[in-house]
């Protein structure tokens, strides 16, 4: 029994010396911070470029198309300001 208490007291050590190193606290938030960062200006990226590639292929449309013109216009006018 007591070799499976070892872990999770080592883990919780762990745990602590984690949180007593501010330096340590410090750069895991700084870098997590960076890659939540860039991750959000990727996925909306990616989620504009698919918004505007759908709505060229919508233009074609009868009745609907002049409406989805106006949309990709004020979206062109958006990404290029």
């Amino acid at each position: 029994m007591n070799k499976q208490k070892e872990p999770k007291n080592i883990e919780y050590q762990d745990f602590i010396n984690y949180l007593h190193s501010p330096k340590r606290l410090m750069l895991t938030n700084l870098l997590a911070g960076i890659f939540r960062g860039i991750g959000g200006v990727i996925g909306a990226t990616l989620v504009v470029a698919i918004l505007i590639y759908l709505l060229n292929i919508f233009v074609d449309f009868p009745l609907i198309g002049e409406y989805f013109q106006d949309l990709k216009e004020i979206l062109d006018r958006a990404t290029q300001a």
